[in-house]
């Protein structure tokens, strides 16, 4: 299996492409995007427990967009590639994670360890696994109604609930809590600052909603206000998490790993990372964080910079890497063709076994743009 893949880029073949000043991080960057993204949490924030109802539809949906770039923010920290200090860049990851209720050593196992160190391998990479149609069939009745509900536009939610916060943060595997393990008191700090945020964002919600409404006490009504304050922004956050991530890797033109003598640097990081293409100026507000080839290819790159170093991979190996652009009918499709995979004849399926799409060469030759 190895000489199929001796011809293939390596990991320093495509790092080549790469320019060495994209790595330059700057405070001024750094601390600067990060203030405008809170400053625009705060307002939305305020937003959803004003009395017009209009303002709170508004801000909820505004709040749940900010809380999904403070979760990019977040994400680049936790890489240590923010900022110049990889201390400021802890610091930072884990503010920045709150509003999304993840903490940041949870994140670097299941973002940083499983998903980059293991993309689309099979029984690792913790993103949108798909299912063989053996497995699918072993299921209950219940865990086949949850996996199909994934996929669906409004189910890739209860993915991220489910498949991504309760399986890594509130009942974290054995294998997970190992490496949670290995920096235990950053781990319990973590959760005990979560639990704060939880607590105190709570807190001010009612406690403005009954200055606003001048209550002469805190009533039932004042504690609903949690629902668009916190409830209804987390679940946006959840449904744009679970959206994102699913277009970044799964697309009828990707595959999967069944071992890693078939994982590749360049199957993974090339081939089967999607550059998906949302319309202006959506990919702007979700700070660049879909020109995704540039970012598994070197995480070190920042997000200020990423924009730069995609163009210069798909001017190298434009060919190979898969560019789609957002529309309903082409979420529809990737629901529709990608629900199960064959791990043998490299494949897409749907839930009843029918090929959805032509068996995969996974070897297939680079086309790479001649110097």
């Amino acid at each position: 299996m190895g000489d199929r893949r001796k011809n293939l880029p390596t990991a320093r073949d495509i790092k080549s492409h790469i320019d060495p000043a994209a790595h330059k991080k700057s405070y001024f960057k750094a601390l600067g995007l990060l203030s405008v993204v809170f400053a625009f949490y705060l307002a939305s924030f305020l937003g959803t427990v004003s009395p017009w109802i209009w303002v709170q539809v508004l801000s909820v949906a505004a709040n749940g967009l900010a809380i999904g770039m403070l979760f990019v923010i977040g994400h680049d920290a936790s890489h240590g590639t923010y900022s110049p200090s990889r201390k400021l860049d802890r610091w930072i990851a884990r503010f920045a994670f709150l509003p999304s209720l993840m903490p940041n050593e949870c994140w670097k196992v299941v973002h940083n360890y499983y998903h980059h160190g293991f993309t689309s391998l099979k029984g690792k990479d913790t993103t949108w696994q798909p299912l063989s149609l053996e497995e699918y069939s072993a299921l209950s009745w219940f865990q086949k109604f949850l996996y199909r509900h994934y996929r669906t536009l409004l189910g890739v939610a209860s993915y991220w609930f489910v498949e991504v916060w309760i399986r890594y943060v509130i009942r974290p595997s054995k294998e997970t809590r190992y490496f949670l393990s290995k920096n235990r008191s950053a781990s319990i700090f973590e959760y005990l600052l979560l639990c704060f945020y939880v607590c105190t964002i709570s807190v001010v919600a009612i406690a403005l909603r009954h200055w606003i409404m001048e209550s002469e006490i805190v009533a039932f009504a004042n504690v609903l206000i949690l629902i668009p304050a916190f409830v209804l922004p987390t679940w946006f956050f959840m449904l744009q998490a679970g959206l994102v991530v699913l277009v970044q890797h799964t697309h009828p033109k990707t595959h999967w790993f069944a071992t890693k003598s078939e994982w590749s640097y360049y199957g993974a990081n090339i081939q089967n990372t999607v550059h998906f293409h949302f319309p202006f100026p959506i990919n702007k507000l979700y700070l660049d964080v879909m020109e995704h080839n540039a970012h598994h290819v070197d995480v070190q790159i920042p997000i200020y910079h990423l924009a730069p170093q995609q163009e210069r991979l798909s001017q190298e190996y434009g060919g190979e890497i898969v560019n789609e652009y957002f529309s309903l009918s082409t979420m529809r499709r990737i629901l529709r063709t990608c629900q199960l995979y064959d791990y043998e004849r490299h494949c897409w399926l749907a839930f009843d076994g029918t090929p959805t799409t032509e068996p995969l060469n996974f070897q297939r030759s680079p086309e790479v743009r001649a110097s």
